[in-house]
C-alpha cells in the first residue's frame, strides 16, 4: 500500500535539493558577475570608459613581446589635450570632465579596431597601434592626422571653440635600437613635447634616426 506520507516527504526533500542547488547556481552567478565587474573596474577608467592605466601597462608590454616575436612593429602615440588646465579654470571641473570623456570617445572612434585607447593619466592619453608598418607612410599619416582632425571638428569648449590635442608617436619595428616598452614610451613622450614646443594641434614623430618631423598628409593623399 502507497504510503502517501512517506511520498510527501520524499517529494518535499527532493524540492529543498532543488531549491539549494538553483540557489548555489545563483550565488555562483553572483559572484562571477561581481568578478566580472570588479575585473572591468580594473581594466576601464571610472571617468571616460577607455582602458586604464593598469591596463595599458600590460598591453604595452605585451604588444612589444608581440611585435619581436613576430617580426611586427608597435606605434604608440601620447596624446595631450592642449591647456587644458585653462578649461578646467576657465569652465570648472564639471566641464573639464565632460572635455575628457568626449576626447575619449572620439579617440576610440578615430582609430582601427584592432588599436587601444587608454587613459595614461590626467588629460593625457595612450594609443597602441600594432603593425602600422603594414601600411604606406600615407595611409600611417592619414590615421594619426585623422585623430587631431576629429578632436577639433567634434569636440567643443563651451565658448564653442574646438579643443585641440598634441600628439607624440614613436614606433618600434622588430630589429630597431629599442630595448623595452618603457624606452618607447619615452620616445612618444619626446615627441609629444616637441609637438608642444612647436605650436601644439599637431602631430610630431621621433623618427628612427632619432630625428623629430611633424606628422602630415600629402594633398595627393
Amino acid at each position: 500500500m502507497f504510503d502517501m506520507g512517506h511520498g510527501m516527504e520524499s517529494a518535499k526533500r527532493i524540492l529543498n535539493e532543488e531549491i539549494m542547488r538553483s540557489m548555489a547556481l545563483d550565488a555562483v552567478g553572483r559572484e562571477k558577475e561581481r568578478a566580472n565587474k570588479a575585473e572591468e573596474v580594473a581594466i576601464k577608467d571610472a571617468l571616460t570608459g577607455v582602458y586604464s592605466r593598469r591596463f595599458f601597462d600590460e598591453a604595452i608590454h605585451q604588444g612589444f613581446v608581440e611585435a619581436e616575436r613576430n617580426n611586427g612593429s608597435l606605434t604608440l602615440l601620447m596624446v595631450d589635450g592642449d591647456h587644458f588646465k585653462s578649461v578646467n579654470d576657465q569652465f570648472g571641473h564639471q566641464e573639464g570632465d565632460r572635455v575628457l570623456q568626449e576626447i575619449a570617445r572620439v579617440l576610440g572612434d578615430s582609430v582601427r579596431e584592432s588599436d587601444t585607447v587608454a587613459r595614461y593619466g590626467g588629460e593625457e592619453f595612450a594609443i597602441i597601434m600594432p603593425n602600422m608598418h603594414k601600411l604606406s607612410e600615407a595611409d600611417k599619416n592619414t590615421i594619426i592626422d585623422r585623430v587631431n582632425e576629429n578632436i577639433r571638428a567634434r569636440v567643443m569648449l563651451p565658448n564653442g571653440k574646438p579643443m585641440t590635442i598634441s600628439i607624440g608617436v614613436a614606433t618600434y619595428q622588430n630589429g630597431q635600437a629599442i630595448g623595452s616598452p618603457t624606452e618607447l614610451i619615452g620616445r612618444a613622450d619626446a615627441a609629444l613635447y616637441q609637438a608642444k614646443e612647436d605650436g601644439r594641434d599637431r602631430a610630431v614623430e621621433f623618427g628612427r634616426d632619432g630625428q623629430f618631423s611633424r606628422v602630415e598628409v600629402s594633398p595627393n593623399a
